[in-house]
């Protein structure tokens, strides 16, 4: 089912009041609101509805927008073996340990989570939704701005360098004092020989 025609439904069989409630505590649940766990959240939808076929609705609806959400995310093939007795390269991404990225240390937002935020705010406007290109361009953009301020705080509290004008390296480490380090055109290069 579409993201589309399921939250089409679920708005048929919900009235204006009910409607707004729903996508208040839907945005918490989604903006991680303090308070407002899984738990809580699935006892605030069931008191919230009147029947069954609402629940229904709203499963059908979290279903699809979660489907929509994880289905960007594309698993890795399985290895095709080949049993021929040819020696064949293991391939070494399967044995060094996953890197550890922001968003699955929870300090950045992952794609699913993006696409989720950005069609609840899409539908309050009154949108049919969002492009997958713009979950993409939007964690682009998070992990860009995460980046500069990381930089930025760094930067300030400690001493750095700078090549090319731009690139900022060597963060917090000590200055080496200008009267004892020896650069390469300063040695001293002797214009006399020393051997007999």
């Amino acid at each position: 089912m579409d993201v589309s025609e399921a939250l089409k439904q679920l708005e048929d069989v919900l009235d204006s009041t009910v409607r707004d409630a729903y996508f208040t505590y839907l945005t918490q649940w989604f903006r991680f609101h303090p308070g407002m766990t899984k738990d809580v959240f699935d006892e605030k939808i069931r008191n919230l509805f009147r029947n069954k076929e609402q629940l229904i609705h709203h499963n059908n609806f979290l279903l699809a927008l979660l489907n929509k959400a994880y289905s960007s995310y594309r698993a890795k093939p399985p290895r095709q073996v080949n049993n021929k007795g040819q020696f064949e390269l293991a391939d070494y991404a399967d044995y060094v340990s996953p890197s550890k990225r922001g968003a699955s240390e929870l300090f950045a937002p992952n794609s699913p989570f993006m696409s989720c935020r950005i069609n609840i705010a899409a539908w309050r406007c009154g949108l049919t939704g969002a492009d997958s290109r713009i979950t993409q361009l939007m964690v682009f953009a998070c992990q860009s701005f995460l980046k500069n301020l990381t930089t930025a705080i760094v930067t300030k509290a400690r001493g750095y360098k700078v090549r090319d004008g731009k690139l900022q390296y060597s963060f917090n480490m000590p200055l080496q004092d200008p009267y004892t380090s020896i650069s390469g055109e300063d040695k001293f290069d002797s214009k006399f020989k020393t051997g007999l």
